[in-house]
């Protein structure tokens, strides 16, 4: 149970598999308070049995600047109504890279918890976590005194439960979700849960399950505050949307429900296979009224994005290498026998249907259909 203050200290392990803090369940693995002016760098562990009311695995509070990398943090159990079973981070700054945080479980955010703090993080996976309350996965945000700021990229959220509300992730405050995988999550009510000011770019939110079937089950549930939405692969799109009278929902361009053709989600395998619709289907930077977002250089393994370079980035974690390039016309090209599930009705990525043609185009631009038959009722508005 190894815990310290009072300074600023690296403490680094020489590879994660193998180098081991097992707190053998009597109490927290990790302990640092920055007390407000003090640094921790952590990384090549891995973090175990930790048992402790917040976070049991790791808990740390008022650093001035956080690293954690190349960590895996698991099974890790935050007893009572303790949050963020796995870690557990306060009143702090910084940035998370290169985490697996698996089967730990807490009152509320069963992996991770994040208050009143300014945190980045980058390939965090989150994974089979439990809140035996809320926010299966991870709980986010402040308190009335305190505001927090949260950028997520290139990560998997699966496999977390809940009892109700936010089975992948509770939210408050100012956050940001880029290329993030979230899907097979369970609980009552939603996988995505939240208020404030919440941006989701170029993700897959896709079959989060529920307990129980009732109407007001939702893969998003928000709040108060302010929702942008773009290239984005959601189940169920609007519909699977819930908000409150105080809420308001901004849907940009790119919202699609389709299968994301993940290559075996059975087995936990989210990698895109080469008919994803979600290959070329993200954007590679966006403005929201004044501030632009800019999805990030490489995925979740270091693979360049876009890939190859010059096309579309795709939606998700991970970069399929088959991206092709932007296309807006003005001919756009049908032919019957495409099997390109992301299609922009470019020479080499056609339409398959003449209705995708229609849509796609504006005043003044072509359809040009190839020979076939199209088994199909054309509607033009």
């Amino acid at each position: 149970n190894i815990s310290y203050s009072g300074k600023s200290i690296s403490v680094l392990g020489e590879d994660r598999e193998t180098t081991i803090v097992d707190a053998d369940t009597s109490g927290r693995a990790f302990y640092f308070d920055g007390e407000s002016q003090h640094t921790i760098a952590l990384s090549g562990f891995t973090i175990t049995n930790g048992e402790s009311g917040h976070g049991a695995g790791i808990y740390i509070r008022n650093s001035i600047e956080i690293d954690l990398f190349d960590l895996n943090v698991n099974e890790n159990n935050s007893t009572g109504s303790g949050a963020g079973g796995g870690i557990h981070i306060h009143d702090s700054m910084g940035e998370l890279h290169n985490i697996r945080i698996e089967n730990n479980e807490a009152y509320s955010g069963g992996g991770i918890y994040m208050g009143n703090s300014d945190i980045i993080l980058d390939h965090v996976d989150v994974l089979n976590n439990n809140g035996r309350n809320r926010c299966g996965g991870t709980g986010l945000g402040s308190d009335q005194f305190d505001e927090s700021t949260t950028e997520w990229y290139n990560s998997v959220f699966s496999g977390n439960t809940g009892l109700y509300q936010g089975s992948a992730m509770c939210m408050g405050d100012s956050v940001i979700l880029s290329n993030l995988t979230i899907t097979q999550n369970t609980t009552y009510d939603s996988a995505l849960s939240g208020s404030g000011n919440l941006t989701i770019i170029n993700s897959i939110i896709w079959e989060n399950l529920v307990s129980a079937n009732v109407e007001e089950d939702a893969e998003i549930n928000f709040g108060t505050g302010t929702l942008n939405l773009s290239y984005t692969i959601l189940s169920g799109e609007i519909n699977s949307i819930n908000q409150s009278n105080e809420s308001e929902i901004i849907l940009g361009d790119g919202i699609i429900d389709a299968d994301p053709l993940f290559v075996d989600p059975d087995n936990g395998d989210f990698h895109l296979s080469d008919l994803s619709p979600a290959i070329s289907g993200g954007i590679d930077s966006l403005q929201i009224d004044s501030t632009w977002y800019v999805v990030p250089p490489t995925d979740i393994e270091g693979n360049p994005r876009p890939n190859p370079v010059g096309t579309l980035p795709d939606m998700g974690a991970y970069e399929n290498e088959n991206g092709i390039e932007g296309y807006n016309g003005p001919v756009y090209y049908v032919d019957a026998s495409s099997d390109v599930t992301y299609a922009n009705g470019s020479p080499s990525a056609k339409f398959s249907k003449i209705q995708y043609g229609v849509n796609a185009a504006s005043t003044g631009d072509t359809v040009s259909v190839a020979a076939g038959t199209y088994v199909e009722n054309i509607y033009i508005d």
